[in-house]
């Protein structure tokens, strides 16, 4: 099985190929799989266990970081200017296709995966067709049926796009409100840019975007040090008291490595604390209190 010397040596030979860019995964065994069958026959050798992974993680970090590739997410590292386009709007939850067995698409604001299952697949596809094609079909004045072929008529076209909309009305999932905003917040949180609270403003509004921040704030007060760092606004004055105002928090990331390492556990604490502050509904004006930059 793997152990840490070889894990270095491959790191080492990756990043000496003069690759712009590297991705580093912990591999899931999954049933029916060819690793699955290697697995349940005995053939497979060990895999290595949380504790050696961790380390694992660890080194990836410093030896990659080492040949000048800066960990940018969880998962990647890049060369100055060969951040991967496709993953970085993953992380930024932009909309995005999806074609194929299982795949997940997300637009305009709903997620709708397509089925696993080869069978189901071609139902699916099926019904779409069969909403497009419904669209070209007409009849003359004297009865006889014509048909417009090809994708270009605008008749068709309107009518594959009604079918898609069915589709993501009836078996996609709209994400809508503190559910969406909590997805881009998992999202951002496994980037090293990290969360910047008042980017959420203008899409979830004053009061969710506030209740963000300080849940932030909260979860840094419990997790260990060098899992995160948390940058804050210069403060403003207080007017005609002149009193300063407290810091509010611009920017909340996970550290690489340890943050990111543990980015489930730091993520799911920043939830709690989230659901905390709405439950009471103690989120905007002064009550939020102060930000304190992490070491």
């Amino acid at each position: 099985g793997e152990d840490l010397a070889s894990w270095r040596r491959s790191l080492n030979a990756a990043a000496t190929t003069g690759a712009q860019h590297i991705s580093v995964y912990d591999l899931q065994v999954e049933p029916r799989t060819a690793y699955g069958r290697w697995a349940e026959a005995g053939t497979l050798k060990a895999l290595p266990d949380e504790a050696l992974a961790a380390e694992m993680y660890r080194e990836a970090s410093a030896v990659l970081r080492a040949h000048g590739l800066q960990r940018y997410e969880v998962s990647s590292f890049g060369r100055e200017g060969h951040r991967s386009q496709h993953n970085s709007a993953y992380w930024r939850n932009e909309p995005f296709f999806a074609f194929g067995l299982g795949a997940t698409s997300h637009l305009d604001g709903v997620r709708l995966a397509r089925p696993r299952r080869m069978d189901a697949y071609e139902a699916f596809v099926r019904r779409l067709e069969g909403a497009e094609g419904a669209g070209r079909q007409h009849r003359t004045a004297g009865g006889q049926r014509l048909t417009t072929r090809g994708s270009g008529g605008a008749a068709a076209s309107a009518a594959g796009d009604r079918g898609f909309a069915a589709a993501q009305a009836e078996l996609g999932v709209r994400e809508e409100g503190v559910e969406a905003m909590t997805t881009l917040i998992m999202l951002q949180l496994r980037t090293t840019r990290g969360l910047l609270p008042a980017e959420l403003t203008p899409r979830f509004g004053e009061t969710l975007a506030a209740a963000a921040e300080g849940a932030c704030r909260d979860a840094a007060a419990e997790l260990p040090a060098e899992w995160w760092v948390m940058e804050a606004e210069e403060a403003s004055g207080g007017g005609d008291s002149g009193a300063e105002a407290a810091p509010r928090c611009r920017r909340f990331a996970l550290r690489d490595p340890e943050g990111l390492l543990f980015s489930n556990d730091a993520i799911s604490t920043v939830f709690a604390r989230l659901d905390e502050r709405l439950e009471r509904d103690d989120v905007g004006g002064g009550g939020l209190g102060g930000c304190e930059a992490g070491s």
